[in-house]
């Protein structure tokens, strides 16, 4: 069963902050190259959105790393076959900050 992808107004908002500070350090292919991962990641988790583990902080969550400094939070509701998406998150940031926002 193919899953309906949802993003949240929170990873829209958290993408568009990432996407700023790859445009203030890198190039437009980097960015490029970085949206193209948000693809793929979209794709496999339409079709298996179990493939990446729960988080083990908050285990409402799974967390698919598809950069070694991002990660990608979300939440599966298996009754409506829907995949939220809800946080793109800088794995250098402060993990205190990632619980609250998480809540």
């Amino acid at each position: 069963m193919e899953y309906k992808i949802i993003w949240t107004n929170l990873a829209f908002i958290s993408l568009d902050k990432n996407i700023e500070l790859l445009r203030e350090k890198w190039s437009e292919k980097i960015i490029s190259i970085f949206l193209d991962k948000i693809d793929v990641f979209s794709k496999q988790i339409e079709n298996n959105p179990l493939h990446f583990p729960k988080y083990t902080e908050h285990p409402n969550y799974h967390k698919a790393i598809i950069h070694k400094n991002i990660s990608i939070f979300y939440r599966v509701d298996n009754i409506r076959f829907i995949v939220y998406i809800n946080l793109i998150w800088g794995n250098k940031q402060n993990p205190n900050h990632l619980l609250k926002l998480l809540k």
